[in-house]
């Protein structure tokens, strides 16, 4: 199936390598929304944090509940923390897919570990930061 000049092998080939890195980057680009997820509401909630305290949006805890100065502090520093572990996920996910060669499968569990992680870390750090800051003015509440 050559023609004289083997041009069809030659664009089937190059044909192959542009759907390879269409695939490659949706692919990347899917992988990214979490990290773009973390930075931009991050980013949401430093620009324009929840200022009334309530218990249906921001940084919703009973040590944030507390006072209006742990309401305050509690939805500034969860925003800058999802907006670091924003960047550290895009960091992973670009060292994962570029800089380390490993396959699909340990390429995704590795993410989805630590996408899971990082949801699950953001409370108690924030928590950890509340109590370190206000301890001595939380001890009577």
């Amino acid at each position: 199936q050559k023609n004289k000049k083997g041009e069809v092998i030659r664009m089937k080939k190059f044909g192959q390598k542009v759907v390879k890195y269409r695939v490659l980057i949706f692919v990347i680009s899917l992988l990214l929304l979490i990290p773009s997820a973390f930075l931009l509401l991050g980013l949401y909630f430093t620009i324009a944090p929840v200022k009334e305290r309530n218990k249906t949006k921001g940084y919703r805890t009973n040590l944030s509940l507390k006072t209006e100065e742990t309401w305050n502090y509690a939805q500034r520093i969860f925003a800058v923390i999802w907006m670091i572990f924003g960047v550290c996920l895009a960091g992973l996910i670009v060292l994962c897919n570029f800089i380390i060669p490993i396959s699909h499968e340990v390429r995704s569990v590795i993410f989805v570990v630590a996408s899971i992680s990082v949801m699950m870390c953001c409370t108690p750090i924030t928590e950890g930061m509340i109590k370190r800051k206000f301890r001595g003015q939380l001890n009577g509440l």
